[in-house]
């Protein structure tokens, strides 16, 4: 199947001078991936986590979720720090081949 993928690709690409948008789906990932590199351009910048889960989760969910009962808000946080600190310090191949959970 991926071989016969490339093959419709290329195809694609020869018949219609451009890539067929429906051979190259968006990658479900990505939002994650680019949250990540949101997060690591933020902690290199010296933010804090409550500063850094603000803009990326909403002023709203901060005030409500950040000294709540549930520790679910912060924990995804972490999760997110320690994702962009092993990209950041050169894991982003390892990064690439996990299945990353949505955000």
């Amino acid at each position: 199947a991926p071989r016969l993928l490339t093959l419709r690709r290329l195809l694609g690409l020869y018949r219609y001078r451009r890539f067929v948008r429906t051979l190259f789906p968006p990658d479900p990932r990505m939002p994650r991936l680019v949250t990540m590199l949101r997060v690591a351009d933020a902690v290199s910048a010296g933010v804090t986590h409550r500063e850094i889960a603000a803009a990326l989760f909403g002023a709203d969910a901060m005030s409500h979720d950040w000294n709540g009962r549930s520790d679910a808000l912060r924990s995804r946080l972490r999760r997110l720090v320690r994702e962009a600190k092993l990209m950041a310090g050169g894991g982003y191949r390892e990064l690439l081949r996990w299945p990353l959970e949505p955000l």
